[in-house]
């Protein structure tokens, strides 16, 4: 089987290689990355889909921008992405199956995410809009699907200032804090509430076991209830621990509006699980990376 995947570097796109070479390395795959062709122009999906002539393929390609961007910047994303997912409809063939990847942001869903009411969409921030419209124009494609997964992490991760993800960001600004010696670090968020975290390894996993055991059935979208619940403040603490920041870790929670979203958990549903000392050897894993200084930031 052939299978396409973009976004081919980075967090998702490198776990994805690792899996080709390993689980499935029976099979052909191709990493589209934008050094390879900017795929909001038209030809390259053109390209991609009658040269390579892929059975399967994985989208997760998009223009990224920060929470703290520039309207300007948020507009030139939004229309950028919508291109790109234009173009893949329009050359995409009927026997071609696609996974888009997007997380639990698009639904408007109160958590635990065990079951997702998939006609609720979320139009709340960019993101969350892009994707929902992206949803909407393809729901006359059978043959598009989307995964929807949880916060993501690890190695390759995305550590730029004002857009890194939560992991990544607190990696960032405790190590920063650590070679300092600051005496105190600030925690931004409310200290009880709870998310659902996977690494990319995990995630990309759970996508192509989803490929290979559902490619003859009509399900639209595949729920990833992969990796660990924790509160966004023991998180952070255990990257405090494994990093031996030894100062004051001060919360602050300027907005509790900003922190009283649906993607929230109400309670530590999973306490005590087996499967902390796997989270701790995935934060550090993701920590020793970042120290190695191996990473590209996304401008």
């Amino acid at each position: 089987m052939r299978i396409l995947v973009t976004a081919g570097s980075g967090l998702t796109g490198a776990a994805f290689r690792k899996l080709a070479t390993t689980k499935y390395s029976n099979h052909e795959f191709l990493f589209h990355t934008r050094s390879n062709g900017d795929l909001s122009k038209p030809y390259v999906f053109k390209f991609l889909l009658t040269d390579f002539k892929p059975d399967v393929i994985i989208h997760n390609a998009s223009m990224l921008h920060g929470s703290f961007a520039s309207e300007k910047s948020i507009e030139t994303s939004k229309k950028t992405n919508t291109e790109i997912f234009g173009n893949l409809l329009k050359e995409l063939l009927p026997h071609q199956q696609v996974y888009c990847l997007s997380s639990y942001h698009i639904f408007a869903n109160p958590a635990p995410f065990d079951i997702l009411d998939l006609e609720s969409l979320n139009r709340n921030t960019s993101y969350a809009l892009e994707k929902s419209n992206q949803i909407e124009s393809s729901r006359s494609f059978p043959n598009v699907k989307f995964v929807i997964l949880p916060h993501l992490f690890g190695e390759h991760d995305n550590f730029s200032p004002g857009r890194a993800h939560f992991i990544a960001n607190s990696i960032r600004r405790i190590v920063t804090a650590k070679e300092r010696q600051d005496a105190q670090i600030e925690f931004f968020g409310s200290v009880q509430r709870i998310l659902q975290f996977s690494t990319a390894e995990l995630a990309t996993n759970f996508v192509l076991d989803a490929v290979f055991s559902n490619l003859e059935t009509k399900e639209k979208y595949f729920l990833a209830n992969v990796g660990w619940k924790r509160t966004c403040l023991e998180v952070f603490m255990n990257i405090c621990g494994i990093v031996g920041f030894q100062g004051l870790v001060i919360p602050v929670n300027s907005d509790s509006k900003t922190f009283e979203r649906n993607m929230y958990f109400p309670t530590n549903t999973n306490s005590g699980d087996v499967d902390k000392l796997a989270f701790l050897a995935s934060l550090g894993t993701a920590i020793d990376y970042f120290k190695r200084g191996e990473i590209e930031y996304v401008d």
